[in-house]
């Protein structure tokens, strides 16, 4: 009997619960195997729902560096991820939250920053490292915290020296509130509320962000067979401003009709 292709097995069950949820939910430790299972389900975003915002929950500590690494430019190469932070991200779950092109934070939500730790390579007994080797692993610290803190910068609007100053060594944490990460502009608050399946209810458009009641804002009535194809929401729930309405309405390829509300 010939063996199960496991590859194809765990893309199978990216794409499930993808088309279920339109969310990721990241293991407690990163590791390669939470790189793979991104992969697969931005892959599968990307080809069969490339309209689709993917939404990416953090909370939890450290992982492999580079894995992490790996996830942020899966992440940032796909350009409509969501990072949600409930609880505390810490470590490699705050870079990934960081690398998310829309970051939203819970009013208990913090993000835990460090330096990065020095790796520790494993000798025989009574083996020592060499010098040469202890450059190599202070090089390779540096390289993660300079890329910590230009992702940190480019995410919010402080600098890169800001953000040296406030990280502390890799023995310590410091904690950033929810106020702070909304204050320097690096998340947008969420409603306590959340729907049917848990997700967040948004007072924005989840398409583009354009936030309700906006100058510019109509509200726009579609069929619900419609709404469930454009927005995913099987319960009629959800926010799309107009313009992602007609934007994604006309990949649909079919006949549609909407009524437009004026106040």
């Amino acid at each position: 009997m010939e063996a199960p292709d496991l590859s194809k097995l765990v893309e199978a069950r990216a794409a499930a619960d993808f088309d279920m949820f339109r969310r990721v939910v990241l293991p407690e430790e990163i590791d390669h195997h939470a790189y793979v299972d991104i992969l697969h389900i931005l892959s599968y975003a990307s080809k069969f729902m490339p309209h689709e915002r993917v939404q990416i929950f953090c909370n939890g500590g450290g992982g492999d560096a580079d894995s992490t690494n790996a996830i942020v430019d899966l992440i940032q190469q796909h350009e409509k991820c969501d990072g949600y932070l409930f609880g505390t991200a810490l470590s490699a779950h705050g870079l990934v939250w960081a690398a998310c092109s829309r970051r939203f934070v819970s009013r208990r939500g913090a993000l835990g920053i460090h330096q990065a730790a020095a790796a520790v390579i494993v000798k025989e007994e009574g083996e020592k490292t060499t010098a040469t080797e202890k450059r190599l692993i202070e090089a390779a610290r540096i390289r993660s915290d300079n890329l910590m803190f230009a992702l940190f910068a480019a995410a919010s609007d402080k600098d890169e020296s800001w953000w040296r100053k406030r990280t502390p060594g890799s023995g310590m944490c410091e904690l950033i509130s929810a106020e702070e990460l909304i204050a320097i502009e690096m998340a947008n608050a969420l409603f306590p509320r959340v729907d049917w399946y848990g997700q967040p209810v948004l007072n924005a458009c989840e398409g583009c962000g354009k936030p309700c009641g906006a100058d510019d804002w109509l509200d726009v009535i579609v069929p619900d067979d419609v709404w469930l194809k454009i927005s995913g929401h099987m319960d009629s729930g959800g926010i799309l401003c107009a313009g992602c309405i007609t934007e994604r309405a006309a990949l649909l390829n079919d006949y549609c009709v909407g009524r437009l509300i004026f106040e």
